[in-house]
C-alpha cells in the first residue's frame, strides 16, 4: 500500500487549522481516503498522511507531497488503546549496509518495539522519491513509552549498536496526533 504524506513547517496556532487542512487535502482525492494529521510537540512541524492512490501524487500544487511505499506494519502490544502520540524516525542508510539495515528492522527492531506496552501500531515506509528514504512510525499511548525499560532494551541490542552508526540524515520527531481516521476517531475537530 502507498501512503501520501504532506509534511511542512508550521506557525503556532490551533490544531483545528491542521485538521481543516487535512480535510481540504482529502477533498482533492477521489474516494474517502482515511487521514492521520499530527503536530510536532514543539509546534513547528505538521504531517498529514492519506491512504490513497499514489498516482495522485503527481499534481504540481502538492510541492511538499511525498509518496511512501509501505514495507511492513505491526499491531502493537496496546493495539486497542487510543494513540494520541506519533513518533517518527526518518533516515537514510549507507548503501553498503542497506540489506542488513532492512533485515534488522524487519527481524528484530520493529517487532521488538511493537511488543512494548504502549505501542499501538508501527509501520515502515520507503519514500519513492524524496529523502530521507526510510521512515519508521510508531503510534503510542504516551511519550513516556520512548523512555520505558522495554523500549530502551530493544533500541540498545548488539545488532542495533552495529547498524545505527551507519544511519545518515536521521531525524527523530515526536508528534501529537490531532486527527486519526484510520479507526474513525477524531482527536480534535
Amino acid at each position: 500500500m502507498t501512503v501520501l504524506m504532506l509534511c511542512r513547517a508550521l506557525q503556532p496556532g490551533p490544531d483545528e487549522r491542521i485538521v481543516a487542512e487535512a480535510r481540504a487535502f482529502r477533498r482533492t482525492l477521489p474516494g474517502a481516503a482515511p487521514l492521520q494529521a499530527c503536530v510536532s510537540l514543539d509546534g513547528t512541524q505538521a504531517c498529514i498522511y492519506a491512504w490513497a492512490d499514489a498516482r495522485l501524487a503527481n499534481r504540481p500544487e502538492w510541492s511538499s507531497l511525498a509518496r511512501l511505499a509501505t514495507l511492513c506494519e505491526w499491531n502493537g502490544a496496546s493495539a486497542r488503546e487510543p494513540a494520541p502520540y506519533h513518533y517518527v524516525v526518518a533516515t537514510d542508510i549507507e548503501p553498503a549496509k542497506e540489506i542488513e539495515f532492512n533485515s534488522w528492522y524487519h527481524t528484530e527492531h520493529m517487532p521488538g518495539l511493537a511488543a512494548v506496552r504502549g505501542t499501538v501500531h508501527c509501520a515502515r515506509f520507503r519514500s519513492l522519491e524524496s529523502r530521507p528514504r526510510y521512515r519508521a512510525v510508531y503510534d503510542l499511548t504516551a511519550p513516556e513509552v520512548l523512555e520505558s525499560d522495554a523500549w530502551l532494551a530493544i533500541r540498545n541490542t548488539s545488532w542495533a549498536g552495529r547498524i545505527r552508526p551507519h544511519f545518515v540524515n536521521t531525524t527523530r520527531t515526536l508528534f501529537r496526533t490531532v486527527l486519526d481516521e484510520r479507526s474513525e476517531v477524531a482527536l480534535a475537530a
